[in-house]
């Protein structure tokens, strides 16, 4: 490291910039092919990982043809503001462009940090592809053009990350770091287009062409912008900007062009719409998987010895004294219950089962009773929590159906309402045959629960695991119905 904190610069021999007389075209064209080549190479060696926001990305380099095209287009640009009459192939800063595609704005952010890994990754390679120096210091310029003048525009986010992380990094090196921060900054520019059709985000790094004996310093431009934004721009590239020609002219090409700019715009006008549309979609869809993560946190890990428990716990806040002390006894009697299944003990495995049943009719009562509390204050800011209990007793009861299936199929038997354990099985064959109909309405009659529980207005419902139960409770119906309801389940 240098003083200023700067990496030491890789030893190179005739290291030239674009504006050195003996760099031609040919160089700059082979030079940006082999660049573009690296980049593709470092890009998938950085891993998917990396790559898991974006929607695609592109490399290219320019062709001699295109270079031509774009310097004949700046020296006779109509627009004064940008025109350039001594535009040449060693004011090009896109001989090299990187182009990354995001599904939605929030991820243009991610973009750039993934730039600056590229960058810094290059800077590490045996032949750098970027000069190993302070990585600020192979920096071009950053050029924003806002879809509007509003502050929350996702270019201007942009530019305001690009912005902090030169101040984090330019304040972790040396002394003269407020001096390359100002200058940084100054090269970081915000744009709106007046005719309000282009938008994108542009950030431009010198890379290290290693190409007969010379190391010739050529930009890469990144571009950054969405999908959406970038579907526009490649049917406006191809339709409007090359159909821009200075070499010929007549009424009829006129009226033509001036009619493929309005439809352009029109177009733009349109697309600028999809982004709030898709902001709505990802925040909708970053809401449900904040719910699966929830579900995961801490605070439900004790209890995911059911699935149906957890989410008890998930609807709410108001449980922790309440109801800890039931589910931990409940928890008690599951893991008893799997050691009994272990030791194929049925007499201990219905007994545990039953025993589970009245711990989690225990549960439900106290959800009732808070329940009817919370409505004889008959406070309407109450109202959360009473829906709140009423969704906790619905899992309740899932739960002991759940447990009422596994009693009938697997151990055949049933809870009465007295709560004693009632075997479904006789060795007298007309008991067998009044206990075996008995047994497919009591199967029937949980399939209906099941199906009316699965049309509950719930916030929270474990929709795969009630369609297990009804496809097991329909296995276990032995008659033609069943098999129906089991092909429909």
């Amino acid at each position: 490291m240098t003083s200023g904190g700067q990496m030491e610069r890789a030893p190179s021999k005739m290291k030239r910039s674009l504006d050195h007389p003996e760099v031609t075209q040919r160089l700059l064209i082979s030079g940006a092919e082999q660049i573009s080549q690296r980049l593709r190479t470092l890009s998938a060696a950085i891993g998917p990982s990396s790559l898991s926001t974006q929607f695609y990305t592109r490399v290219r380099a320019k062709s001699l043809e295109s270079i031509r095209e774009k310097i004949y287009r700046k020296r006779h640009e109509p627009d004064q503001r940008w025109r350039d009459p001594n535009y040449s192939f060693r004011k090009i800063t896109d001989a090299v462009g990187f182009r990354i595609v995001t599904l939605y704005d929030q991820e243009l952010i991610t973009a750039i940090d993934y730039i600056l890994d590229l960058v810094r990754a290059g800077q590490q390679l045996p032949e750098p592809l970027f000069e190993r120096m302070f990585v600020w210091n192979i920096f071009r310029e950053a050029k924003f053009i806002k879809r509007s003048s509003s502050e929350n525009d996702p270019y201007a986010n942009c530019l305001r990350h690009i912005s902090s992380l030169v101040e984090i990094d330019c304040d972790n090196s040396a002394s003269e770091a407020f001096e390359i921060k100002e200058n940084i900054i100054r090269k970081c520019l915000p744009e709106i287009r007046s005719d309000n059709r282009y938008s994108s985000g542009h950030v431009i790094f010198n890379a290290l062409a290693h190409i007969e004996g010379y190391v010739i310093e050529i930009p890469v431009e990144f571009q950054v912008r969405t999908a959406v934004e970038d579907i526009w721009a490649e049917i406006n590239h191809k339709f409007l900007y090359k159909t821009n020609t200075f070499s010929v002219w007549s009424s009829d090409y006129q009226e033509a062009y001036n009619n493929s700019r309005a439809v352009s715009k029109e177009l733009k006008k349109a697309i600028d719409q999809l982004p709030r549309v898709i902001g709505k979609f990802y925040r909708y869809s970053e809401e449900a998987n904040s719910s699966v993560r929830k579900f995961w946190e801490k605070s439900t890990k004790d209890y995911q010895f059911s699935l149906v428990i957890s989410l008890f716990f998930l609807i709410g806040d108001r449980y922790g004294e309440v109801f800890a002390v039931n589910f931990q006894r409940y928890k008690d009697n599951i893991d008893r219950l799997k050691e009994a299944q272990k030791r194929e003990d049925k007499v201990s495995s219905r007994e545990l089962i039953l025993n589970s049943v009245k711990i989690l009719m225990e549960a439900k009562y106290r959800a009732i009773e808070g329940r009817a509390t919370e409505m004889q204050k008959n406070a309407p800011h109450k109202a959360t929590k009473i829906k709140i209990d009423d969704e906790r007793v619905g899992l309740l009861d899932l739960e002991i159906m759940r447990l009422k299936v596994f009693l009938i199929i697997y151990f055949n038997c049933w809870i009465s309402d007295t709560y004693q354990i009632c075997p479904l099985e006789n060795d007298d064959q007309f008991l067998q045959d009044q206990l075996k109909l008995q047994k497919q309405r009591f199967l029937m009659d949980l399939y209906s629960q099941f199906c009316e529980y699965l049309n509950r207005p719930l916030s929270l419902r474990p929709v795969c695991m009630i369609m297990f139960f009804k496809y097991l409770i329909a296995t276990g119906i032995d008659s033609p119905l069943g098999s129906s309801l089991a092909k429909k389940t």
